[in-house]
């Protein structure tokens, strides 16, 4: 009887390996697929770019040249808030000029330093980038304000 019980418990089980395995499998690919488009982007949007400036449609070339600045910008800003808000003033505007070059890989550090337990979490708590999960709300705000 009690070989029975095992044998099905060990049936139950198994097919749970295997979700897991799809599961792992299913997250590696879509994140994958999502670095992949997420470089991809960037190229075609160079591209585009370097098309419209060729082709002397230079209001589409000065729109998209914006806002691909604009983007950038945005990514550096976001880098300086999750990694760079407990440094001071200064090396907070020195990070953000730093990282212009690199904004573009800006998700790919916020993806890899989701988990406070992965490498690149780590490394970045060794170099003094402290990981914020949520900026400062003021309890004394508004409603509507907390929620913005």
């Amino acid at each position: 009887m009690q070989y029975d019980k095992n044998k099905q418990k060990a049936r139950i089980e198994q097919p749970k390996k295997e979700n897991d395995f799809c599961g792992k499998f299913g997250n590696f690919v879509y994140d994958a697929t999502n670095a992949i488009i997420n470089v991809a982007d960037l190229f075609t949007d160079l591209y585009v770019l370097v098309e419209f400036y060729l082709r002397g449609r230079y209001i589409f070339f000065w729109m998209s040249l914006v806002i691909l600045v604009l983007a950038q910008l945005a990514y550096c800003f976001a880098f300086v808030i999750k990694f760079c808000d407990h440094k001071s003033g200064a090396k907070q505007i020195m990070y953000f000029f730093l990282m212009l070059p690199f904004a573009w890989t800006v998700s790919f550090l916020f993806y890899f330093t989701s988990d406070h337990n992965s490498y690149l979490s780590k490394l970045m708590e060794r170099l003094d980038f402290r990981i914020s999960s949520t900026p400062f709300i003021d309890p004394e705000a508004s409603k509507l304000k907390r929620f913005v």
